[in-house]
């Protein structure tokens, strides 16, 4: 059995439920491994494959100074961003959507996404949400007070409070000129690829954490922790006049280096089983859905272990896919 998780407190039951069986693990962490608490976690599964001889568990990092971490740690690890396994039939440019916004910015609601740095962008456009169960509400009442111009598009401060689909999120994204993000430290960041896809050229503080793997100097800028300066930015790029068309397959073409990777290191584990080798890359789009956010609960995997070789899965509850046709 093929698995694939995320750093995620539901991977111990995931793997305790499978302990008898032979399972292949590919894991991904979703922050920076520079930090100590991903570190214990990545050196956990490390204390679990030598104590369980039938599971075999194998690192993704985004990029090389993530990697590093791992080695040093003596763990196996691919270089692999997660970023890859964005679905780019759904995240697309729409030449009919009119640019409505300056800049969007798409980020949960808390603190180190650092909001406050957009204050200076005039006509701009915010995704957010928020977890009920964790709302900052002081961060919440101090970035509307900052950005008391912007566009809410969902989330506390919009007449539509909700999650977007993934179709809707590329629909406003194609509505915006520039793409933000500016955390310092976090994962790979999915919306740093989503905006890419759709045509969008990104202004990114300096950071850690694996996002810079997939960014090209030509249509990114790299700003510095002010509103100033990221303002400044977002009119650098505008002023480029940049074809989406070819933003989009800059990111293309880094994907399918990743996902080659990734099919690759699928096809080594398949090459192991008793049948002998199987390549996956035509077995690809039949498993593939955005994120690969299919999710199955330890006793549907083994369910399905009866039904097909392998199966991928992220977390363990379900959740409804959002996949283009």
């Amino acid at each position: 059995m093929i698995l694939y998780t995320h750093y995620d407190p539901t991977i111990w039951e995931l793997l305790e439920s499978l302990r008898s069986h032979e399972v292949h693990c590919f894991v991904t962490c979703r922050w920076s491994l520079e930090v100590d608490d991903q570190q214990a976690i990545a050196l956990r599964l490390g204390e679990w494959i030598r104590s369980h001889p039938r599971h075999h568990i194998i690192h993704l990092a985004p990029d090389e100074p993530e990697a590093a971490v791992l080695n040093r740690l003596g763990l196996p690890v691919v270089v692999c961003s997660r970023n890859c396994l964005i679905d780019d039939a759904i995240y697309r440019i729409h030449p009919d959507q009119p640019k409505r916004y300056r800049a969007i910015y798409d980020a949960r609601l808390t603190p180190f996404k650092r909001h406050e740095l957009a204050a200076q962008i005039r006509d701009l456009a915010l995704i957010t949400y928020d977890i009920p169960l964790n709302r900052e509400e002081n961060y919440n009442r101090r970035t509307r007070d900052i950005l008391a111009q912007a566009i809410w598009l969902n989330g506390p401060f919009s007449q539509v409070r909700r999650m977007l689909s993934s179709e809707e999120v590329s629909i406003h994204l194609n509505q915006a000129r520039v793409g933000l993000i500016l955390s310092s430290l976090e994962g790979a960041n999915y919306a740093s690829i989503q905006y890419l896809l759709c045509g969008l050229p990104v202004v990114t503080t300096h950071n850690r954490g694996g996002r810079n793997a997939f960014f090209s100097t030509e249509h990114v800028i790299w700003a510095e922790d002010t509103p100033e300066s990221v303002a400044s930015a977002v009119d650098t790029l505008i002023a480029r006049n940049l074809d989406p068309e070819k933003v989009r397959e800059t990111a293309l073409q880094l994907i399918r280096a990743h996902r080659k990777v990734f099919i690759q290191q699928v096809e080594a584990v398949l090459a192991g089983q008793p049948d002998g080798q199987r390549s996956a890359a035509p077995d690809w789009n039949s498993f593939f859905s955005n994120k690969l956010l299919k999710k199955w609960t330890p006793l549907q995997l083994l369910a399905l272990k009866v039904h097909a070789r392998w199966r991928l899965k992220l977390k363990s509850e379900p959740q409804r896919l959002s996949r283009a046709a």
